[in-house]
């Protein structure tokens, strides 16, 4: 392989690559009647944790291995499979230069293109991050909440709010307020329904728009995803992880060891437990800069779903707006 081609691969390999564009065919999206609520889906909710009191047994904090399985589960198939392919050559190269009669053709350590990827990956991870957690608190340790199904898993008397709101406009207070946009992932997501024969194409057609730079998507998770089933490219990707971190004893490497988390086995368990969706549905989840844009961030799904083909239904479950 030429010098300097190989950084560009794995780049590319991480689902930071060029967009993956399915060819699709036109058809409309179909708003519910509501347009800005939930329609026949149970809501995730929030609380304000009391001064104070214990969490529940049930909540905790999500560690690097949930965060990931949520990163691997937004990807789409063939962003897997570039994945794979960047990390077994990662592993090649790494082999070569533990070989002292080796040559590295390729320009700059490995070290440098395991960060470059890290740096493009960040919206997803952050998302990830954010979704995957039960707990948040304010910046300033005044306001923690808790994250859940419902309200019953809530210590007693915290009062408890659904993050997805209905349709009636009522004034809500600050706390309210402020707890949603600290539930923001959930709080400002999109459901939508996709059903007829084009559903892995408009599915992979949402996770590929979240690689590109310009769009307001983080992730895409269809109920599969959510309940923990199994990918098996994500699980090659996983084996081709620790392929990489077998070779390098830890701490050797920080970038390197940073992949050892992509390579550790798919958490047990729901990947996000305070939602549960049908089969068709898909919660898609904003970036963290596009709380402030989230009609634009709806009308980008418009636009995706008008491309879904004759075939395809694309119908919204739940519309985001505003979160204040």
């Amino acid at each position: 392989m030429a010098p300097g081609k190989w950084g560009a691969l794995v780049a590319a390999a991480m689902g930071l690559f060029a967009l993956v564009r399915p060819s699709l065919r036109h058809a409309p999206i179909v708003a519910n009647d509501l347009n800005d609520t939930n329609v026949g889906i149970a809501s995730p909710v929030v609380w304000i944790t009391p001064a104070g009191a214990v969490a529940p047994t049930a909540i905790r904090e999500e560690g690097e291995a949930q965060v990931m399985g949520v990163a691997l589960a937004a990807l789409s198939d063939a962003e897997l499979a570039e994945l794979e392919i960047g990390l077994r050559l990662l592993a090649a190269r790494v082999e070569i230069r533990k070989n002292p009669l080796g040559e590295d053709l390729e320009d700059g350590p490995p070290d440098e293109a395991v960060r470059a990827v890290r740096q493009r990956l960040a919206p997803t991870l952050t998302a990830a991050h954010y979704i995957a957690r039960r707990t948040a608190s304010s910046s300033d340790g005044a306001l923690t909440v808790g994250i859940g199904a419902s309200c019953t898993e809530a210590p007693a008397g915290a009062p408890c709010f659904a993050l997805f709101r209905d349709g009636v406009a009522r004034d809500r207070d600050e706390g309210e307020n402020r707890a949603r946009f600290l539930a923001w992932p959930l709080a400002a997501a999109a459901v939508v329904k996709i059903e007829g024969e084009g559903c892995d194409v408009a599915l992979e057609a949402l996770r590929a728009r979240a690689r590109t730079p310009e769009t307001r998507i983080a992730l895409a998770l269809d109920a599969a995803s959510l309940a923990g089933s199994s990918r098996s490219r994500a699980d090659d990707v996983r084996a081709a992880a620790r392929a990489v971190t077998a070779k390098l004893a830890p701490g050797r490497s920080p970038e390197v060891d940073a992949l050892r988390p992509l390579g550790a086995p798919a958490p047990p368990g729901r990947l996000v437990p305070p939602v549960t969706l049908s089969d068709g549905e898909v919660l898609i989840v904003p970036k963290l800069g596009s709380l402030s844009q989230l009609d634009a961030f709806a009308r980008e799904i418009d636009e995706i779903s008008r491309t879904s083909g004759p075939a395809t239904r694309v119908t919204w479950r739940r519309r985001p707006r505003a979160l204040q």
